[in-house]
């Protein structure tokens, strides 16, 4: 809680918090590693897993499945426990519970991840789909936790070189390294995903990405608010995800290291499960940023999103009265952020297919994971360009925290 009364969860507790996360992701990273050919043994585990090519460690995907929905539903659980379901409690009292009796919610949450170990595999290849898609709404918002980062980061760069000139060649190393790795990644997504003129989705999602970057950099450029460290993070995350997502693509014959890691598969038209080495890195320095920053700006983003706030009389944006609204919204929805963090984890460990239903639905889902992903990356290049142009088009009348130039675009959307 903060200094003024608004009941919000602080960095400390939100970083407790998050420690469950990143354990679940160590534990994950151990299950998917030195354990997983010892838990292919395990009869119970292996129930419903496809025999194709790629999926030898299904039965450490089933297992991770059960520690990522322990983890969702203990961060539920938290959720409901600040909902207006517990309303008659008050709300300074529901928020000091969020901070005490951890060792207790930590003995919570190993009993929930025992009692995953009864429930039948095709549970967890249903919840599985809850994940994917909960997983895409994960990665959106990443979008929205980094242009909020890269905005303040270069607010907070650009002050600095008003008083030390380093800054501003610091700032200028940032924007320039990340267009030139985008830059790089996305030759090598050209090359490894467009070997022929065939492959037009591959070529149309690359293409989109490569004339948005034009777009919303020029736009940064023009418009007073905008700033080029925002747009070349953006692109070199948007061509990344994309990459790692064609990686896995249903449409074979436009991958070409498809073709050289299955000379001797007899399935030739499924995807590869596996992961390349650019995956792996990509994940590997992504994730852990993704989750630590979903962790300790959930807080901030949900002041950015207008959540537990409102505008009074006056037209003074005020914090909302927790006992009032009956909920805790800023804890709410940062236990909302941790649901979803839970979910990330399972496609993250199984990558982003599903498990346990056989190679039919095994097939399935890979190509809607695919189009899911698809369908982030385009959903981000659309919001970056919102946050450009929203306050001087479609939603002037809000308050951003800096001055509208009103005449710069004489249309309305």
């Amino acid at each position: 809680m903060d200094s003024d009364g608004a009941l919000e969860p602080g960095l400390l507790l939100r970083l407790s918090y998050g420690a469950y996360l990143f354990i679940g992701l160590l534990a994950m990273l151990i299950i998917q590693g030195a354990l997983s050919t010892a838990l292919a043994k395990v009869p119970f585990l292996s129930e419903g897993c496809s025999t194709l090519v790629g999926n030898e460690k299904c039965s450490a995907e089933m297992l991770t499945y059960r520690v990522s929905f322990a983890l969702t539903l203990f961060f539920s659980l938290h959720w409901l426990s600040v909902s207006d379901l517990t309303c008659c409690i008050e709300s300074k009292t529901r928020a000091q519970l969020q901070e005490s009796f951890f060792t207790f919610k930590t003995v919570l949450l190993v009993l929930f991840f025992l009692l995953t170990l009864v429930l039948p595999n095709t549970f967890f290849a249903g919840y599985a789909y809850v994940c994917l898609f909960g997983s895409a709404v994960f990665l959106f918002m990443n979008v929205i936790f980094l242009v909020d980062f890269s905005y303040q980061w270069s607010d907070d760069w650009g002050e600095r070189a008003d008083e030390n000139e380093k800054w501003f060649y610091y700032l200028l190393f940032i924007t320039f390294g990340s267009f030139l790795l985008g830059a790089v990644v996305t030759v090598a997504t050209f090359y490894f995903y467009v070997p022929s003129s065939d492959c037009t989705v591959h070529l149309t999602m690359i293409v989109l990405v490569l004339i948005a970057t034009v777009v919303f950099t020029g736009l940064s450029i023009y418009i007073p608010h905008g700033s080029i460290v925002p747009s070349g993070i953006v692109f070199l995350y948007t061509i990344s995800i994309l990459y790692v997502t064609l990686q896995h693509s249903p449409m074979t014959q436009c991958v070409r290291s498809f073709h050289n890691n299955n000379n001797n598969n007899n399935n030739k038209n499924f995807p590869d499960l596996s992961s390349s080495t650019f995956e792996f890195v990509v994940s590997t320095l992504l994730s852990p940023f993704a989750l630590l920053y979903a962790v300790v700006s959930s807080s901030g983003n949900s002041a950015a999103l207008n959540i537990g706030v409102h505008v009074n009389e006056d037209g003074e944006t005020v914090d909302d009265d927790d006992d009032r609204t009956g909920h805790l919204s800023k804890f709410m929805f940062f236990y909302f952020v941790m649901i979803l963090g839970s979910m990330y984890l399972a496609m993250l460990a199984s990558g982003w297919h599903i498990s346990g239903l056989g190679d039919g639905a095994l097939a399935t889902s890979v190509s809607i994971a695919f189009w899911v992903r698809l369908m982030t990356v385009t959903a981000s290049i659309i919001l970056y360009l919102w946050s450009l142009l929203a306050p001087y088009t479609c939603c002037r009348g809000r308050d951003y925290g800096f001055e509208i130039d009103e005449d710069l675009f004489d249309f309305d959307l």
